[in-house]
């Protein structure tokens, strides 16, 4: 696999995860070809993938979900870049969203903070989005005020928690700050 196009690898990776010839995938396995997809910029492709090993669709008795993606977020490859590691969070933060696992999204928003990573503002906004859509609006609020100096924010970041506000009511205390702060920081530019 390590000589083919990521694609290709990644097509004999499922193929080897359906046929029932015996072979398990280890850790190893799956960080290897969520590395390879990585490297081609395959996001979406490693994203899909790591939300199919959330969902149970690739199983295996050598590894549970949470013990696999510990695996894949240690810093124990020296040859990941940051800007890999950047995109791997990515991947799994949108995977926890695409599970609809907000909860669990935002962990690892923090820990890709905490690593002096910065999401990038489609990340985010999925977060923020998911976070709505479940109604946890203080949870979406807590991430807006956490994170917004950490990381890429754009206009639809301003809208997703002006959207949040009115649908919990809170339009006029917090929705016109958010409002304004975006506001007077457009004119700033």
């Amino acid at each position: 696999m390590v000589k083919r196009p990521p694609l290709e690898a990644l097509s004999l990776f499922n193929e080897t995860t359906t046929t029932t010839n015996g072979f398990e995938h280890t850790p190893q396995t799956i960080y290897f070809i969520v590395d390879h997809l990585l490297s081609f910029n395959l996001l979406t492709h490693a994203q899909s993938l790591i939300a199919k090993l959330l969902s149970g669709r690739i199983s295996s008795s050598l590894f549970t979900p949470s013990s696999l993606l510990r695996h894949l977020t240690h810093p124990h490859n020296p040859s990941l870049t940051s800007s890999r590691r950047r995109h791997l969070y990515e991947a799994i933060v949108g995977a926890q969203v695409l599970s609809q696992s907000p909860e669990d999204a935002v962990l690892y928003l923090t820990q890709m903070v905490e690593e002096r990573l910065v999401p990038g503002s489609f990340t985010f906004n999925n977060v923020l989005s998911s976070l709505v859509k479940s109604k946890r609006f203080e949870k979406a609020l807590w991430v807006f005020n956490e994170f917004r100096d950490r990381t890429e924010l754009d206009e639809y970041s301003f809208g997703i928690m002006i959207k949040s506000c009115c649908e919990a009511g809170d339009l006029e205390d917090f929705g016109f700050w958010v409002f304004w702060k975006k506001w007077v920081g457009l004119r700033m530019l």
